[in-house]
């Protein structure tokens, strides 16, 4: 089953502005608090999902991480001053479909640190924390004669993809900064806060047996 999540992570603080003016802040002035039963594909513009765990905000919204780690562009100041200008904010994706992943590390409203895996390459800037280098020393091998290489982490021993490298740094940024990684916790008993720039009214049922972080 594969997992298409993106978004923003950040502790709240007492000038952190409530759900609702954080969200329209965030992503549009336009939206609106969807049925409490309705999840949304957060690929799509306009549809954003939020949950709390471990004392932190996940913000899941495909735009943000799309302006941010796709488009490499900064994190707007009033979007910043909306989360309460917090000392740090994770901007992140993880979409097994297009094998894209990545995470921003912002420090006071600066990126200090980016890395971004999309089929055609991998970008990666600013000074690595400690905690990355077993994966990003990785040892390249050739498994199978004619097929990219795989790489093994010389810490763990544990082999994977290339794309994958990107994917296991993205979990441990999650896990360092935050205590967590949600989608590893996600099931059947999850919740979120939805919302849409479409009334709720007129938002399409979602299908009953598919949630929206899988599509296949």
């Amino acid at each position: 089953m594969g997992l298409s999540t993106a978004g923003l992570a950040f502790r709240p603080n007492a000038s952190t502005l409530d759900e609702q003016a954080l969200v329209r802040m965030a992503v549009g002035s336009s939206l609106d608090p969807a049925a409490a039963e309705q999840v949304h594909d957060i690929r799509v513009p306009g549809n954003v999902a939020i949950e709390s765990r471990n004392g932190a905000t996940f913000i899941y919204n495909g735009e943000i991480a799309a302006k941010i780690l796709f488009e490499r562009r900064s994190l707007e100041p009033a979007v910043f001053a909306a989360l309460g200008a917090p000392e740090l904010v994770v901007v992140f994706c993880h979409y097994d479909s297009g094998g894209s992943f990545g995470y921003a590390i912002i420090k006071d409203g600066i990126t200090v640190r980016s890395r971004m895996h999309t089929q055609e390459k991998t970008v990666d800037e600013g000074t690595p924390n400690a905690f990355e280098m077993p994966w990003l020393t990785a040892e390249p091998f050739i498994e199978e004669e004619g097929e990219p290489p795989a790489y093994r982490n010389l810490e763990t021993g544990d082999v994977t993809s290339e794309p994958y490298v990107t994917a296991h740094l993205l979990v441990q940024v999650m896990d360092a900064f935050f205590g967590v990684v949600p989608w590893d916790e996600w099931d059947y008993r999850t919740r979120f806060n939805c919302y849409s720039r479409q009334p709720a009214a007129k938002m399409p049922a979602p299908p009953v047996a598919k949630a929206w972080w899988k599509f296949w």
